[in-house]
């Protein structure tokens, strides 16, 4: 089963209560952006960022995912947690926060799931930062890679979007 919460569930009592050994839940949850993250976060060589994808697996055109997890001092987080950050233009009309850059919008969260690519990830990011449905088990992975082979790509290959590398 997979738990989804928005920043309020990336807490450590919260990530840890469903990381304890026996339980069979996975989690997707908002990761509040702080300096260290930020650091990492611009830190993040272009060639390590991939297109995110929507729920039809086709790249969403302005976003892209990259994960910080190596990048990150997280001793008291539970283990093998991820922490992906997601980056795309902000909407028309929206309000820019303190926390864009350069007129981009960042957005992490923090993650328990291992199957898939990385982009894969950015689908079973908290309904409420992405607006997109979970793909939580492997049938959905290859959903997504049928729609991207069917888009005419590669189910594995990786884009960069005009990214300078």
């Amino acid at each position: 089963m997979l738990i989804r919460a928005d920043s309020g569930g990336g807490t450590h009592e919260f990530l840890a209560w469903l990381a304890k050994p026996g339980r069979r839940l996975a989690y997707s949850a908002g990761f509040t952006i702080t300096a260290d993250i930020q650091d990492a976060i611009l830190a993040v060589p272009a060639r390590a960022w991939t297109p995110a994808y929507d729920a039809d697996g086709l790249a969403r055109p302005g976003a892209w995912v990259a994960e910080l997890t190596g990048m990150l001092d997280l001793p008291a987080w539970p283990e093998r947690m991820r922490v992906i950050v997601r980056e795309e233009r902000p909407h028309p009309g929206a309000q820019l926060r303190f926390t864009d850059i350069d007129g981009q919008r960042f957005t992490c969260f923090a993650t328990s799931t291992r199957s898939g690519q990385l982009a894969d990830a950015s689908a079973s990011c908290p309904a409420k930062i992405t607006r997109q449905p979970t793909c939580p088990d492997a049938s959905a992975a290859r959903a997504i890679r049928r729609g991207r082979a069917a888009a005419g790509r590669s189910p594995g290959a990786v884009r960069l979007d005009n990214r300078a590398t």
